[in-house]
């Protein structure tokens, strides 16, 4: 196999920097100058590895201004990173993490906080608990990370004081308070969908030069870290597996703008990278890929727009479902039962979830299997190396399998 280049491995390394939250579409990346400074390499090796980002459809350059970030630059660099087997180039420490290492060299992790972002749980906001509260109502995607935090920090005698943040400005000053008096070392920020942002909170803390790392979050540009599912890829495996299937008509489930976070809509994106990969594949093919907008708080009755969607008499309905989020399918379980839609017979679906069974029948289903354990698991060792200063990537990805069980099948005869 051939050494990959430099100038190929510098390319790997830009692609954390460009997934780090720092960049929005159509601004300005990085200059050759700049890359040169800060990874200590050659103009000819900036100039080929920018080249090398333009020719993945990640940059556009232009001669006036730099290279700018294309539009859907993120979805296809979390793809590519997902795809790549090259070593990345390291990229240079900043001077504030070297100072921190050397702050930190005689002083090892020892004490740190867990910060859950849920709104509406008054009573427990702001009190330091010493475990995850049993009788706290707290999702999955909250609870299970933080009890692996806490494992993971028993096992490296590290204390762990966990707090709730509800979003009142009140809250935050006291846990802030809490946090400087208890000299905690780091900080961990699970956000829960649908909560506050978390830069209120987050912003002092990295002020004071304590390492944050964010879980399901894109560290609102930031000096932090996040830790988040690799949502694109996640997309993109399960539309290849509808693709395998042969559905062509493909809809994905997305909850409606204000009631989640933006990473949901890059399942939808990834899930169009592997239709518009199909057609390049094979010209001759049509996929069309439908995002549909369901509320987490549906009606009793569904919408006109939704019957009217998968009405089966409908020549052109989508015969293939990925839900993005389990409340979605149990949110459109109403509409099937309405239309008499039979999974996987007349609808082959796929959801994201840390388990098979799909509510409220408890059948089994295909899912992107989101490990929650692992998000707790990176979060902590992501901490870690915050707190050593070493150098360490702005976006840490978990990746999704996928997993069957019987609810993926052949589209239905038209």
């Amino acid at each position: 196999m051939k050494k990959p280049s430099l100038p190929q491995r510098l390319a790997v390394a830009l692609l954390s920097e460009i997934a780090s939250g720092n960049y929005r579409e159509n601004t300005r990346f990085l200059s050759r100058r700049e890359i040169m400074r800060q990874w200590k390499v050659s103009s000819p090796t900036a100039t080929d590895a920018l080249r090398i980002l333009a020719g993945w459809g990640i940059l556009h350059p232009n001669d006036r201004s730099g290279h700018h970030l294309r539009p859907q630059f993120l979805q296809k660099t979390l793809l590519r990173i997902n795809k790549t087997s090259l070593p990345p180039l390291p990229g240079q420490p900043r001077l504030d993490d070297k100072a921190r290492a050397l702050r930190h060299a005689n002083c090892p992790l020892a004490r740190i906080a867990v910060v859950s972002v849920c709104d509406r749980i008054d009573p427990l906001a702001a009190k330091r608990h010493d475990a995850v509260p049993a009788a706290v109502p707290l999702s999955l995607p909250i609870k299970i990370p933080a009890k692996i935090i806490f494992s993971e920090a028993n096992e490296s005698g590290v204390t762990v004081d966990f707090y709730f943040d509800d979003g009142l400005d009140a809250t935050r000053r006291q846990i802030l308070g809490e946090l400087s008096r208890s000299r905690i070392q780091g900080v961990i920020i699970l956000r829960r969908l649908m909560s506050t942002a978390v830069s209120p909170l987050a912003t002092p803390l990295i002020k004071a030069g304590i390492p944050v790392v964010t879980a399901f979050d894109d560290c609102e540009n930031l000096r932090m870290v996040s830790v988040n599912f690799n949502n694109v890829g996640l997309g993109y495996t399960a539309g290849r597996q509808f693709l395998a299937a042969g559905h062509r008509r493909i809809a994905v489930a997305l909850p409606l703008e204000e009631e989640a976070p933006w990473y949901y809509r890059d399942r939808y994106h990834g899930c169009e990278l592997a239709a518009r990969e199909h057609i390049a594949a094979f010209p001759g093919d049509t996929v069309t890929i439908t995002p549909v907008a369901v509320s987490l708080h549906p009606p009793e009755t569904p919408s006109r727009r939704l019957l009217a969607l998968f009405d089966r008499t409908h020549s052109r309905r989508p015969t293939a479902l990925l839900s993005t989020s389990v409340n979605l399918l149990v949110a459109l379980q109403p509409l099937f039962v309405r239309l008499g839609l039979h999974v996987p017979a007349d609808l082959s679906v796929i959801m994201c979830s840390s388990t098979p069974v799909r509510p409220p029948e408890g059948q089994p289903t295909d899912i992107m299997k989101l490990d929650f354990e692992e998000i707790g698991r990176q979060a902590f060792r992501a901490l870690q190396s915050l707190y050593r200063g070493e150098f360490a990537e702005k976006t840490w990805l978990v990746e999704s399998g996928y997993e069957a069980h019987g609810t993926v099948a052949p589209p239905p005869a038209s």
